[in-house]
């Protein structure tokens, strides 16, 4: 029987739940190479049932759609962008280090994980509005915590008082967006590269954050 979304927010079956989580995770992992590889679209599950090592049947009663896998997917990925979040940002530390931390933890992340965001990417599509829930959740992890660095450095008096918060947060964020695209997207890789040439993501983040400095002017 399918656990209730709506009071549990899962999108799996209590069977899926209790495999052993190695078999999980290969499960879901091989499910992401095949959406990143494939796109959603275009992507099988024969195939990854085949490639997992296990029947056709079996995996529908695991996830009984093929959206109920993508959102299974992507609600593990919110779940570890939060602990990432929580671990990167920290209150005893000043608003540009922190923001300076959030922009190499994008790439770190995209570098680690190209997968995921290559699906990100293909879900945000307009034929994937459907999935727009799931995509706002995820926006919205990276949202909440850019809006708390720049309040509290508002509140502490580090920032200026006449910062624009919500226009400074979005420029922020797409900024972050970029990044991450460069990371998988051929195009926007080589967009990066008319800019910045062939220097290192480090040195991008210490040139962004320069600019960033003058958003987000201090007191």
């Amino acid at each position: 029987m399918t656990a209730s979304k709506t009071d549990t927010e899962k999108f799996h079956t209590g069977i899926f739940e209790r495999l052993p989580e190695e078999k999980q995770e290969r499960i879901l992992n091989i499910a992401v190479k095949e959406f990143a590889t494939n796109g959603f679209l275009n992507s099988r599950i024969k195939t990854i049932a085949h490639q997992a090592g296990i029947s056709y049947g079996s995996i529908y009663s695991y996830f009984p759609t093929k959206d109920d896998l993508l959102r299974t997917i992507i609600r593990r990925n919110v779940q570890f962008q939060k602990k990432i979040l929580a671990e990167t940002v920290h209150e005893d530390t000043d608003v540009y280090t922190n923001l300076e931390n959030y922009f190499r933890l994008s790439v770190k992340i995209a570098r680690e994980k190209p997968e995921l965001i290559a699906i990100w990417r293909d879900i945000a599509q307009a034929y994937h509005t459907k999935f727009m829930p799931e995509i706002l959740e995820l926006e919205k992890e990276g949202l909440k915590t850019l809006r708390e660095l720049v309040e509290r450095g508002i509140a502490t008096r580090f920032l200026s008082p006449d910062i624009n918060i919500d226009a400074s947060v979005y420029i922020i964020d797409s900024i972050s967006s970029e990044l991450l695209a460069s990371c998988v997207s051929a195009q926007n890789r080589e967009k990066k590269r008319l800019f910045f040439g062939g220097k290192s993501d480090n040195l991008v983040v210490e040139e962004i954050m320069s600019v960033v400095k003058r958003i987000l002017p201090t007191r």
